[in-house]
């Protein structure tokens, strides 16, 4: 293929005399020559090697006095505008008949816009005409200090003026001037507008880009070797003249793309066919053709010179090509520049076009055989390279940038959408691993414990040679073969002495993998019992953990881990119930009461140890302090929880024994009587059966008479009792009586008090009843007095409103809408406020201050 080049040209007419101006127009030339001739040519290519045919269709002699040094044409209107002999003058295209002079004399140049303004300029004022009514109407005259040598327009409303000696902007709507920069000597202005929003100023051998505003549209300028003659914008291209030829350079990377070899070449005009644009200027040896090479054509020349960059831009500007196509050019594209970037040891650049691009990953991965067999990219477009072998360092470099790359893909949103995603997923992962295999190793375990799509036979291999056993565990662990996982884990912790690494494995298997975990408890607690507890009791809802995935929130099924633990770990079954009751709050009932029994259970155990240890005194102290401890454990569970069977506990706990815990159990099912009568006849501790009294007794409840049952156990208790015996309860139920009288029904104690008691010995307890039952007399006929009063004052309120009067006639107003009341119905408050009974919402509540007068509402209509 050809370097690239932006156009073809050739020579297309010559020998026709001194040509002063030339035009374009439906794919004629239009050509001026000095002696006021005008000619017409049709022009047509005859052959593929840019050769054209001229064909003359009209040749007017002195068709305006002298040579036309300006023309240009109005396509739409076929309208010819000239300057000839300092007159600006119009023609009209088809007919070449003369239409109206614009200006007779002292016109220097002209500039006409699109937005259909034209200005014309002498050497000391412009003028400014509009297009209206098929002709070009004068609006505005300006004066301006010296002779205008370019004249560019922004939009409508803003020309750019070039002097000898600087560039000025001047603004139509108020006819100001502001410099733009200043000129060196015996330097001409040179000017091309690029668009209505930007215009091209030379100075010297650099060109700049300005805005309306007169500010710099760029950050940067165009660079020349020497000072142009003149510049012309040929979109995407800026044509410099210069006495040796043509310069072509794009205006967004400033590169020379071609020196085209047409010395003192002037003025430029511009066509387009067919898509085509094409251009004509002329110097003494005639006039030249430039046709623009198709940008797709120059973006192919581009890339084949590996100047991705330039075809890039040149891609953008292809307005042959829908979206859809141009994007796909793009993207083939930037994948050709990925490769080309890779040989020239550019790795980060070269992954970074293809994550921009979105490719299939395969595409890039096929840059590294040594991690990818060929047959995972096979049947995928990839560009043909010659790639040099890369030496360790550059190997190196290049895998640590396709980890980046591969990282940031596998976690794109993009990838997931793919067909394939899973595929592709599985070739990432597999090559990461490879990728940290050969340059960090440490990151592999870390990649395995993330969801991943390794390979797991692939990575099995590698792991299995290399003899990584924690990459290994890792690998199972992430696809699921716990088993496998499990059996290595036993071994390393074996042979390390850490069984850590085999706590915490166990620890992150969830219920989906009970069999596994029981299995391997059973392992675990015949080295550390108490590290196996954590197997059954860990969770965690840890965020950073779960973010890890090191280990996953669970809730293991507690009734199976129970039912295990009691079969094949009962050693771990009280621990374990204990952390489901005191730490989870588990109010579980069967819970509750496995653990109490098993409290039980295994103070009988001791017991039994103790019968057998009677000679080692030393054991015998331990299982006392042993047995003490789950005695204790009874006590305060028993008391602490509400969700055990006590019925059911009765049932199981000795009569004989335990008689503190089975009054409790007595008072959860109701039965006081009997927890009264273990305080009373099997404790002999009346304290503890008054404070029983005191927490049971409810004043209007079932336990109201708790206190008689008391005293009828203490009255009944020691029957063949002496006589110091006798009174010594007598005491004690005097000391009942006297300290709880409040509680205590007087006629149902005195009944079953004994008949031989003396009246004084109960005397205090009578007096402190009277007295109670004064003091209460005496409370409620005060507030029976109060309630008495303060019903006496209510009637006395009630009858005082109810007298009052209120003369009310047609010129009242009402007190709430601020309207005669005239003949309308009244309501009336309590209050005295009085309104129209449409007003008033609610008959209770005075609709002026909101006062509830409901309590005696019948009394304020």
């Amino acid at each position: 293929m050809d370097t690239h080049r932006a156009f073809e040209y050739s020579l297309v007419l010559k020998n026709i005399g001194k040509v002063e101006s030339i035009g374009t127009w439906n794919n004629n030339l239009i050509a001026s020559l000095a002696n006021g001739s005008l000619i017409q040519y049709q022009i047509e290519r005859i052959s593929e090697n840019f050769e054209f045919q001229a064909k003359e269709i009209r040749n007017i002699p002195k068709f305006t006095k002298k040579g036309i040094t300006q023309m240009s044409i109005i396509k739409p209107k076929s309208i010819l505008i000239a300057l000839f002999d300092s007159t600006v003058q119009l023609f009209n295209l088809k007919s070449m008949k003369p239409l109206d002079i614009l200006c007779s004399k002292k016109a220097l140049l002209f500039s006409f816009n699109q937005k259909k303004s034209l200005c014309i300029g002498l050497k000391t004022k412009l003028l400014i005409f509009k297009w209206g009514n098929n002709t070009f109407e004068n609006t505005i005259n300006i004066t301006i200090p010296t002779i205008p040598k370019t004249l560019d327009w922004f939009k409508s409303t803003k020309i750019c003026i070039g002097f000898k000696k600087e560039y000025i902007l001047l603004n139509l709507k108020d006819n100001s001037m502001d410099q733009l920069f200043a000129l060196t000597k015996n330097i001409n202005p040179i000017s091309t507008k690029i668009s209505d929003e930007e215009i091209l100023l030379g100075k010297e051998k650099i060109c700049y880009f300005k805005n309306p505003n007169g500010k710099a549209s760029r950050n940067y300028g165009i660079n020349w070797s020497d000072s142009p003659q003149n510049i012309y914008y040929f979109q995407p291209y800026l044509l410099g003249i210069f006495s040796n030829g043509i310069r072509v350079r794009t205006l967004n990377t400033k590169k020379l793309v071609q020196n085209i070899e047409i010395p003192v070449a002037r003025s430029f005009c511009i066509g387009e066919k067919n898509n085509v644009n094409f251009a004509y200027t002329f110097n003494k040896e005639g006039i030249w053709r430039l046709n623009e090479i198709p940008l797709l054509v120059q973006v192919d020349m581009l890339c084949y010179e590996h100047n991705y960059e330039e075809a890039l831009q040149l891609c953008q500007l292809v307005d042959t090509l829908d979206e859809v196509n141009k994007k796909a050019k793009f993207k083939t594209i930037k994948i050709d520049y990925a490769f080309y970037l890779f040989t020239q040891r550019k790795f980060g650049q070269a992954m970074e076009f293809f994550r921009e691009v979105d490719c299939d990953p395969r595409i890039a991965l096929s840059l590294f055989p040594s991690l990818v067999p060929p047959e995972v990219y096979k049947g995928l477009t990839t560009p043909i390279v010659e790639n040099k072998e890369l030496n360790e360092n550059e190997q190196q470099d290049a895998i640590l940038s396709l980890i980046d790359y591969l990282l940031q893909t596998r976690n794109s949103r993009e990838i997931k959408k793919k067909k394939n995603s899973l595929e592709i997923l599985k070739v990432i992962d597999t090559v990461l691993v490879k990728s940290y295999m050969q340059t960090n190793v440490s990151y592999v375990a870390p990649f395995l414990r993330i969801p991943n799509w390794c390979d797991l036979e692939e990575c099995e291999k590698i792991f299995t040679e290399r003899e990584l056993e924690t990459e290994l565990i890792e690998l199972y662990k992430t696809n699921g073969k716990h088993e496998k996982a499990l059996i290595l884990v036993e071994k390393k912790s074996k042979k390390t002495g850490d069984i850590t690494i085999f706590v915490e494995y166990l620890c992150s298997l969830g219920r989906d993998h009970l069999e596994l975990i029981f299995e391997y408890s059973k392992k675990l607690n015949q080295i550390d019992p108490n590290q196996c507890l954590k197997v059954f009791t860990y969770e965690t809802n840890d965020e950073e953990e779960l973010m890890d995935n090191q280990i996953p929130s669970r809730d293991l099924p507690r009734f199976l881990v129970k039912n295990f633990l009691q079969e094949s770990l009962p050693n771990l079954i009280i621990p374990y119930l204990e952390y489901v009751i005191f730490q989870k709050n588990d109010s579980t009932p069967d819970f509750h009461n496995d653990l109490l029994l098993f409290y039980y259970g295994q103070t009988k155990s001791i017991q039994d140890l103790l019968k057998n240890s009677l000679s080692d005194e030393e054991k015998k102290n331990k299982l006392q302090v042993s047995k003490q401890k789950y005695i204790e454990k009874i006590k305060n569970f028993t008391k602490s929880s509400k969700y055990y069977l006590p019925q059911k506990m009765l049932d199981r706990f000795p009569e004989d024994d335990f008689y503190e815990e089975r009054a409790i159990f007595f008072s959860r099912v109701g039965k006081h009587e009997m927890a009264l009568n273990i305080y009373v006849n099997k404790l002999n501790n009346l304290e503890k059966a008054e404070k029983y009294c005191i927490e049971q007794y409810r004043k209007d409840g079932k336990t109201q008479d708790i206190f008689l049952i008391l005293i009828k156990k203490i009255l009944n208790s020691h029957p063949n009792k002496n006589k110091n015996k006798n009174q010594a309860i007598i005491n004690s139920v005097i000391k009942i009586i006297n300290k709880h009288f409040t509680k205590i029904n007087p006629l149902k104690v005195i009944q079953i008090l004994p008949k031989d008691l003396n009246l004084s010995e109960i005397l205090v307890y009578l007096k402190l009843i009277i007295q109670n039952n004064t003091e209460i007399k005496r409370r409620l006929t005060i507030t029976k007095n109060l309630q008495k009063s303060a019903h006496l004052n209510l009637r006395a309120k009630i009858t005082k409103k109810s007298k009052k009067c209120i003369c009310i006639d047609q010129n009242v107003l009402c007190q709430v809408c601020g309207k005669r009341i005239g003949d309308s119905i009244i309501g009336l408050f309590p209050n005295g406020v009085y309104t129209h009974m449409s007003c008033i919402q609610n008959k209770h509540i005075c609709p002026k201050t909101n006062e509830n007068f409901s309590i005696y509402s019948e009394n304020f209509y």
